[in-house]
């Protein structure tokens, strides 16, 4: 996902993508720079709520979003 979609994403123009990690709560979100390729990811804890950058009112809560995920043994 890093790697290939990466690239990918960045040749069609998609303006920001999001690799979550539920086991590790770990979100990394790839933007779109103003070179037209993607920026250096943000890289942050999956805590709390957080607002969609370019999607007005549009925000993820954390906590409900992983209410039901266990680690996998």
């Amino acid at each position: 996902d890093q790697v290939t979609k990466r690239a990918i994403y960045e040749r069609h123009g998609v303006a920001q993508y999001w690799l979550v990690h539920p086991t590790d709560r770990i979100v990394t979100i790839y933007r779109r720079a103003s070179d037209g390729g993607f920026a250096t990811p943000d890289i942050f804890e999956a805590r709390g709520r957080v607002a969609i950058v370019g999607h007005e009112g549009l925000s993820i809560d954390w906590e409900q979003a992983f209410v039901d995920v266990s680690p996998v043994s």
